[in-house]
């Protein structure tokens, strides 16, 4: 077979996301390594995504903090986050060196080539951000050179971003309000998922942002605290006066608005509120804008979805069904839960995009897959505080399962699990070349019987049917021919006549012609405790002849009977009411493998045990 076929067979490929963070373009910073002229506070607290912690230099000029990218990335927004004790005069500089630091000091680094990308002077903001840079370099530094107060330079963080094709219009800019609000209408337009606009406590209340000049506005996301509207319009104006109304808005029920395609332009855009959704005023976290919707596929739509745990009725495919009224809900309280994607063949993927309800993640990770039980976090999220998260693919990437792990709420509320309404997987998806259609395990009898079936296949060997006590460790019960190439739908079956007694867990290897493989979902059925006796069985395994023997002998007539890895019968024999209590087994006629004994009397199963023959 073609190399390409090697992928394409592997149901399961693990992908490198190179992911954007919830709010900007990726922060090519967060979590680097940093190193600074002097720390009272540790640099690396400036790179951590925790608004609470800061890095803290000495009380004197001049002073520095440099961060490595870990290689040579493009540059085009710098976004600094001071404590009080912010930089008056510093400059904002890109590192010529591109080789990894010489030793403990950096001393290649501090004193190599260094380009000023931005020179600032008398500032008296807590908030800088510098956009259009357009640089590139692996080492970013601020040299501060004049303090604005008597202590040291103190960064909560320092952010460095790429270029973002499609940012948000309205981030920053001039916003006002209908009167007396209780909360600023700036708070919406802030970035800051914890600030929020709230209106006075009527209806018939307005929040309008100046975008500058006129734009084109092809989406608008709006962010809502638990006081949301129900009733509203948003609307598009030239010269704030004349409106034209891009949508309206009847009963809504969700936090977390979106809506694309708009097609208008306009230098001004408002949310008209009509009418509240709870006794309190509006209140907005985020009202966003942008230039540009995404259309793209959701190859996760509709999916097969696992989630860790669910609340009540809010099951996990709830996430991957494109209805924003429908959630899958985590167990309230706890701080771990994840959920995943079989997008059921290998996609090229562009964009994982997710619209959390109010009970949204704090802390979590993208996390990929080969087999649905091994997992790489290829995207770390910390200290989120967004309802819409976005994460996008400068260079198309590859995969089958895609997973949020999620290890700290976004919201202290106790009956707050994680929420989402969306989990969205976008690119192109090439179909399986076995395309498995169903496969399920169910307790039938003393044994458990698998069954699965294919709408097609391409060079299939045959699949393993894999057991496992814990879902991590796999052992193979037995190999089941598949049916080369057909593009007819078939279905397969295999019996485990000696399960686990207690809860196990299954999966297929789909084996291809040329050695590749792949797994399928992982299925868990219990079985209830054996009321059998044990056998002993000597030697085990044996080339040959093995004794048999247990402690209870029968007491009614019986048989014993040998079946293979396949579930069938292969030797069978009556035993007498004599109390047997022990049996010789003669494997010389069979092939090597694994085989059960089972023991019955009076219809019913009182002793099995697996035995191996070897060559």
């Amino acid at each position: 077979m073609k190399s390409y076929v090697v992928q394409r067979i592997t149901w399961l490929l693990a992908f490198l996301l190179l992911a954007n963070s919830p709010l900007f373009a990726q922060n090519l910073a967060l979590g680097k390594a940093a190193i600074a002229s002097s720390a009272v506070q540790a640099a690396s607290n400036a790179f951590d995504g925790n608004s609470g912690t800061r890095w803290e230099s000495s009380s004197s000029d001049p002073q520095y903090i440099i961060v490595d990218l870990g290689s040579v990335q493009s540059i085009d927004r710098i976004r600094l986050s001071w404590e009080t004790a912010l930089g008056k005069d510093f400059t904002l500089d890109i590192s010529a060196v591109t080789a990894a630091p010489s030793d403990a000091s950096w001393t290649n680094v501090v004193s190599g080539t260094w380009a000023t990308a931005k020179s600032v002077t008398g500032n008296a903001s807590t908030t800088n951000d510098y956009t259009d840079l357009g640089k590139s370099g692996r080492y970013v530094r601020m040299r501060g050179t004049a303090r604005g107060t008597g202590y040291g330079y103190s960064l909560f963080e320092f952010a460095v971003y790429p270029y973002d094709p499609n940012p948000n219009l309205a981030f920053g800019k001039l916003a006002t309000a209908s009167a007396n609000p209780m909360k600023a209408a700036a708070n919406a337009f802030d970035a800051d998922g914890k600030t929020r606009w709230e209106s006075a406590y009527t209806d018939a209340q307005y929040i309008m942002v100046d975008l500058g000049s006129v734009q084109t506005i092809d989406r608008i996301r709006l962010t809502w605290e638990a006081a949301l509207g129900k009733d509203f319009t948003l609307d598009v104006s030239n010269d704030g006066t004349n409106w034209q109304t891009a949508v309206t808005v009847t009963g809504n029920t969700s936090t977390s608005n979106e809506y694309p395609n708009l097609g208008q332009s306009g230098r001004y855009v408002r949310m008209n509120g009509i009418a509240r959704g709870t006794v309190y005023g509006y209140s907005l976290y985020e009202f966003e804008v942008f230039a540009a919707s995404n259309n793209a596929t959701n190859i996760a739509n509709t999916k097969p979805a696992v989630a860790s745990t669910t609340q009540g009725t809010l099951l996990a495919g709830y996430a991957f069904d494109n209805d924003r009224l429908t959630r899958w809900a985590s167990t309230a309280g706890r701080e771990d839960a994840s959920i995943y994607v079989d997008l059921r063949g290998e996609a090229t993927i562009s964009r994982v995009y997710l619209v959390w309800e109010k009970a949204y993640g704090g802390d979590f990770t993208i996390e990929v897959s080969e087999d649905a039980q091994t997992w790489t976090t290829v995207a770390t999220t910390v200290g989120n505080s967004f309802h819409f998260n976005e994460y996008s693919f400068t260079t198309p990437v590859t995969g089958r399962y895609v997973r949020m792990n999620g290890t700290k709420r976004g919201t202290t509320v106790s009956d707050n699990g994680y929420s989402l309404y969306e989990f969205q997987v976008n690119g192109t998806l090439q179909p399986l070349p076995v395309t498995l259609t169903s496969f399920s395990v169910a307790v039938q009898g003393a044994g458990v019987v698998a069954n699965w079936a294919t709408a097609s296949e391409q060079h299939n060997a045959g699949f393993e049917v894999q057991r496992s006590a814990d879902g991590a460790s796999f052992t193979t019960l037995a190999t089941v021919a598949g049916m080369g190439t057909t593009q007819s739908a078939h279905t397969y079956s295999y019996f485990d006549a000696a399960p686990l007694r207690t809860t196990s867990y299954y999966r297929l290897k789909q084996l291809d012609l040329d050695g590749t493989f792949a797994y399928s979902p992982v299925v868990a059925v219990q079985v209830a405790a054996a009321s059998t006796a044990a056998l002993s069985i000597y030697p085990n395994p044996t080339a040959d002849r093995a004794t048999v023997t247990w402690e209870t002998p029968i007491e009614s007539a019986g048989r014993w009977y040998l079946t293979n890895s396949t579930g069938q019968v292969v030797h069978a024999e009556l035993l007498s009411g004599e109390s047997a209590s022990t049996l010789t087994l003669d494997l010389q006629a069979y092939p090597a493998g694994s085989y059960v004994l089972t023991v019955e009397s009076a219809g019913k199963v009182l002793r099995r045990a697996r035995v191996q023959k070897s060559n």
